[in-house]
């Protein structure tokens, strides 16, 4: 009986381990951008920073593809919207991304000013972030 508390306690602790060993999302800048991004698409960055200045933490263009960096890592994400919400939602690599936008004002002919948040979930452990962003899009 005691070797079997023993052993259920130290699965127990070695869950809790691994648990704590998962590596937090932490989103990173693009220093540039991907070259899947042709043309038309939308930029955002934090809700602190100038999205004029190119420095941008989700990038998604008119196709359904967006990027997004993650702990130093670029991952592609493509585009799986769901009929019951009015956000856009994106998967790959291991992460799901929310970006619930909306439209503030047009700041050029095709080109709209937006703000939001955007979540990312890592699938694996269902660890969240949720932050402010904003930018244009046309």
């Amino acid at each position: 009986m005691m070797r079997l508390l023993m052993a259920v306690l130290a699965i127990g602790i070695y869950i809790n381990i691994q648990r704590v060993q998962q590596t937090p999302i932490k989103l990173s800048l693009f220093d540039k951008i991907p070259v899947e991004i042709d043309g038309c698409g939308h930029y955002h960055t934090y809700g602190s920073l100038d999205y004029r200045k190119s420095k941008y933490v989700f990038i998604t263009n008119l196709q359904g593809l967006a990027f997004v960096r993650i702990n130093r890592e670029q991952i592609l994400l493509k585009q799986t919207n769901d009929k019951h919400t009015k956000a856009s939602i994106y998967k790959g690599g291991g992460y799901t991304v929310v970006e619930d936008t909306k439209t503030v004002k047009q700041t050029g002919d095709e080109v709209w000013l937006s703000r939001g948040t955007l979540k990312v979930i890592r699938q694996s452990d269902k660890q969240e972030i949720l932050i402010w962003i904003h930018g244009e899009g046309g």
